[in-house]
């Protein structure tokens, strides 16, 4: 039974050892003296890093801004290519609406004797020598109107509601 004894284990452990410092001491922590150094590649990492991103946002930037013009040239152009035929439909429904003037104008005055459509004091009114087209001014285009109709018309809106109801 000696073997597995107490006494027998402890006489083999290690002895504790204290540690101590070299002998004269352990150097001087120079931290003061010690400035911290950019190496020279780290000035150039940071130089080609700083311009490859400005590289790559202005060729972001370029290819931005022609994409926004083709886009503006394609808006213009399509305005452009539609003005005639929204020119021609606005002077459609004007001449419509002259025609109806008239139309109102016989049909009211018919009973006046003597009186000729579309003349005032035996001057026509409509009479153009040099054979230009003359806008009429708003408050005779619109005279004939319910009030409300023409104030939405020529503030630029045109309702199929108002004009079918006369609100």
């Amino acid at each position: 039974m000696a073997f597995f004894s107490i006494e027998r284990w402890v006489l083999r452990m290690a002895q504790f050892r204290q540690e101590m410092p070299p002998p004269g001491g352990y150097n001087p922590i120079e931290f003061i003296t010690k400035k911290s150094r950019i190496k020279p590649y780290h000035f150039f990492l940071f130089c080609g890093t700083a311009y490859t991103i400005q590289f790559i946002g202005l060729k972001l930037q370029a290819f931005l801004k022609s994409r926004r013009e083709a886009i503006t040239r394609e808006t213009r152009e399509g305005r452009i290519a539609l003005t005639p035929f929204l020119l021609a439909e606005q002077q459609r429904l004007q001449l419509r609406e002259m025609i109806r003037h008239r139309e109102y104008e016989k049909e009211l005055m018919s009973t006046t004797p003597g009186w000729e459509v579309g003349c005032w004091h035996d001057y026509p009114v409509y009479h153009n020598p040099r054979n230009l087209w003359i806008a009429p001014h708003a408050g005779e285009f619109y005279a004939n109107m319910n009030m409300n109709v023409a104030k939405n018309r020529k503030n630029g809106f045109q309702s199929t509601f108002i004009e079918k109801f006369g609100l």
